[in-house]
């Protein structure tokens, strides 16, 4: 039996970019109990945004909803053999949101200010969290035709996640999403600055990520935030 949805939106305007990662590296940076995963042997850390619309209660209309951009640093874990997704940290342009999302979910979300536009075929991001001085500022594309993201393709393995981990208390807690699959291309991406990876610990001195993908977004619902 599936866990009630508590929270409903819609993710727009999707960008995933990912840089390949030692599985070393990338699992000293996790909470005890939670093992990296990899793809072939590599493990991957992302840089991953949206515009976020209609957030709501579930038994609320979408007109009702927030509307605001967020911005996250993720990799892949397992825990018990589940896969799912760890956030370093997720940036939003709502204070609301924000206060919501820590209450609720447990994950390290900031308050940061956004500027997003759009120009010929290219999404321009100009970001800056409140705190720490943290800043990113790239512009991408699609490119060519959709990506089949078939089972067992590293686009699959990258967007097909439906649980997010956490710690808190020293004890894990995950969340579980559903939506349909990620309408995914492939994407062109130019960065200017990018403090994310430095912020979640990394060492970030190339631009060009291993793997770049878009996507014209999905219908989400969230679940409660459940102990491990």
């Amino acid at each position: 039996m599936k866990e009630p949805q508590l929270i409903r939106m819609k993710w727009r305007d999707a960008l995933f970019a990912h840089w390949e990662k030692d599985p070393v590296e990338v699992g000293r940076s996790l909470p005890d109990h939670m093992d990296v995963d990899t793809f072939r042997g590599k493990a991957y850390v992302g840089v991953v945004s949206f515009s976020m619309h209609a957030i709501r209660p579930f038994f609320l209309p979408g007109r009702t909803g927030l509307n605001f951009p967020e911005l996250n640093l993720r990799t892949y874990v397992r825990v018990g053999g589940v896969p799912g997704i760890y956030f370093y940290n997720l940036d939003a342009a709502s204070p609301l949101g924000v206060w919501i999302a820590r209450r609720n979910f447990a994950i390290p979300y900031y308050e940061a200010r956004f500027s997003i536009r759009r120009h010929q075929s290219w999404t321009y991001w100009n970001h800056h969290r409140r705190s720490g001085n943290v800043r990113f500022r790239a512009r991408y594309r699609a490119t060519g035709e959709q990506l089949p993201a078939a089972a067992g393709s590293l686009e699959n393995w990258l967007a097909e996640r439906y649980r997010f981990y956490t710690a808190k208390d020293g004890q894990i807690w995950y969340g579980d999403v559903v939506h349909e699959p990620w309408e995914l291309y492939h994407g062109e991406y130019e960065e200017e600055e990018n403090g994310l990876l430095a912020a979640g610990g990394f060492e970030h001195s190339d631009g060009h990520p291993a793997h770049v993908m878009v996507s014209p977004g999905v219908s989400v619902g969230a679940a409660r935030l459940r102990k491990k």
